[in-house]
């Protein structure tokens, strides 16, 4: 789970593939699951957590969150409104991710601006 490591790559003939599904670091796996955990190391080093915004259905706030758990950094999530968790925010919130729903609006536009005054306010490590 290095996320400086070289990426493997499988030779077949004619062609050379480039194996980022091979980089896995506590389930999450895959290019942006190693982006991921660069960003959680610099936090590390700074004694902050990370902040995300997505949608509820993505992945991106579950992948978050489990590379924040395997290397002990606090991660918080903006998701919009909704009456139950979807897969995503549950397996976000099983990994210690702590959830902020704006129950007022369910868009990304307006859930991104907040989302990025709360990273400013910087939360700590846990």
């Amino acid at each position: 789970t290095d996320p400086t490591e070289i990426t493997p790559i499988d030779t077949l003939p004619g062609a050379w593939a480039k194996r980022e599904d091979l980089f896995v670091c506590n389930g999450a796996r895959g290019s942006k699951a190693r982006s991921v955990l660069r960003l959680a190391q610099m936090a590390q080093r700074a004694e902050v957590g990370l902040v995300v915004a997505g949608s509820r259905a993505s992945p991106m706030i579950s992948r978050v969150a489990r590379v924040c758990k395997a290397i002990g950094v606090a991660c918080r999530f903006h998701v919009g409104r909704s009456l139950q968790l979807s897969r995503e925010e549950a397996g976000a919130v099983a990994q210690g991710g702590e959830m902020v729903k704006h129950a007022d609006c369910p868009y990304l536009r307006v859930i991104l601006p907040r989302a990025e005054a709360d990273a400013r306010g910087s939360i700590t490590r846990r």
